[in-house]
């Protein structure tokens, strides 16, 4: 079969920009077993020359997006024309197209060449993601975790009667071959980075982003120096460092926090590496944070981490409150913006002596197979069919009695968390008990709070 494949985020030939785009090398790998294989990005100045990944996948980074996230689409619209002349003219070639973490807003250009479309999502937070998401009349979608999913179900979904039967949950695999404690270059890697023998190391293997917390991590660094701990922070420098204003501003920014709080001699870059070496910085490192409130799709990195025997302190944000809900030794979670809880989390895994990653290991290994995910890929693929167009849901019933937390929602003793606000809504303990225990909630349930929480879209409507 002849593939086609549209990645608006970039390829490189060594590394990877983030999550999604190591689980689409992975995919690409098994695929290229049988099949034959084109894939299409984003050109960068440092990426913008035809390359080979083994011997049956091609990469042409010469689509002439923006080159750098969030806003591909802000560009001369003539490169928007290419685009579709580039991707139309290949649609002729492919017997199937492949759209991989969608946020090709030019689908419908895709129609008149009657081939099987594929689309994957890896997040439902950037604004081309959503766009995107609304145009969905597509002949199969692939999302890595039911959270997603549902997300998707319970927005997108309700336009269309027949949509559900076009989806497939394929949950992201971690491949333990790669993932494990590997402690063979940590003695040179302490003395690279400037990590005395006695020191602590917390890691933050993110992007400088608010939303990714940055600002929560250098206050717990901040704090647990002041107190007396022995502890570094560990700091990537992104990929995009070099090239993007936005993030060489970031990177800016966090230099002149270092040195506002007094903490810059307390934390030690290392380089964007590629995938199959971030064991060695798992491995050596004592505490991997997930502080931020950026609403994860999957979460990669904390299982990553825990293969690797280092605990994970993480949020409930997104999918990371599914993911890591099970009291295996290693894992840690509090509600976002609990800083006190964070520091008490830091502070019993920092002194806690011993660890026992066998139960986690074994939850990993069989929840998140790495085996099972690529067979459940190739058999995506090998089952496709062209399917008629979505019938839009005209006859949707509006007179709800009967209603549910959103997907995108928790109920906390602070408040209920949205994925989508990042922050909580506020109820009295009663309504908070009531909207936790009750899997149906009524508008008697909530009494006041009722056409606020439907409002904020924090309550929809419960389809049986």
């Amino acid at each position: 079969m002849k593939i086609l494949v549209l990645s608006i985020a970039p390829i490189f030939k060594e590394f990877v920009h983030g999550g999604s785009q190591r689980i689409l090398m992975n995919i690409l790998e098994k695929l290229s077993i049988k099949n034959e294989i084109k894939v299409f990005c984003t050109s960068r100045k440092d990426n913008h020359l035809h390359f080979k990944i083994g011997k049956a996948i091609d990469i042409f980074p010469i689509l002439p997006f923006r080159e750098f996230f969030p806003f591909p689409y802000m560009t001369n619209p003539k490169n928007i024309v290419r685009i579709i002349e580039i991707i139309n003219s290949e649609s002729k070639w492919a017997d199937c197209i492949y759209i991989h973490a969608d946020g090709y807003l030019l689908k419908g250009y895709l129609q008149k060449f009657n081939k099987p479309v594929i689309v994957s999502y890896h997040d439902f937070v950037y604004p081309i993601t959503i766009s995107s998401a609304f145009l969905s009349d597509v002949d199969k979608i692939i999302f890595p975790s039911e959270y997603l999913s549902q997300c998707f179900l319970n927005t997108v979904g309700t336009l269309y009667s027949n949509i559900k039967e076009r989806i497939e949950i394929i949950t992201n695999g971690i491949n333990p071959s790669i993932f494990f404690k590997d402690i063979s270059k940590e003695r040179e890697l302490k003395e690279k980075y400037g990590i005395k023998k006695d020191e602590k190391v917390l890691l933050f293997p993110h992007r400088p982003e608010k939303s990714k917390g940055v600002i929560e991590t250098l206050q717990l660094l901040q704090k647990l120096i002041e107190s007396g701990e022995n502890v570094r922070l560990l700091f990537p420098k992104y990929i995009d460092l070099k090239y993007d204003k936005g993030i060489h501003e970031d990177y800016k920014n966090l230099n002149e926090l270092l040195i506002k709080m007094n903490i810059s001699q307390y934390v030690s870059f290392f380089p964007w590496l590629p995938y199959n070496e971030m064991r060695h910085i798992y491995s050596l490192s004592n505490i991997c944070l997930n502080t931020g409130n950026f609403t994860e799709a999957f979460g990669l990195v904390p299982l990553e981490s825990l293969l690797c025997e280092t605990p994970v302190i993480s949020t409930k944000s997104g999918n990371l409150r599914h993911i890591l809900a099970f009291d295996y030794d290693g894992i840690e979670t509090y509600n976002y913006g609990d800083n006190e809880n964070l520091l008490f989390l830091t502070r019993k895994l920092l002194h806690k002596k011993d660890f026992n990653f066998k139960d986690v290991h074994s939850y990993i290994k069989k929840r998140f197979n790495f085996k099972k995910m690529l067979d459940h890929y190739d058999r995506s693929f090998m089952n496709l069919a062209k399917k008629p167009l979505l019938k839009h849901n005209t006859d949707r019933n509006n007179d709800f009695t009967k209603f549910k937390i959103a997907p995108w929602c928790y109920v906390s003793d602070k408040g209920i968390y949205d994925d989508y606000i990042g922050n909580y809504h506020y109820l009295d303990k009663t309504t908070l008990i009531k909207c936790e225990k009750n899997i149906i909630i009524k508008r008697k349930d909530l009494g006041n709070y009722f056409e606020e929480l439907v409002r904020n879209n924090v309550i929809i409507p419960f389809d049986e």
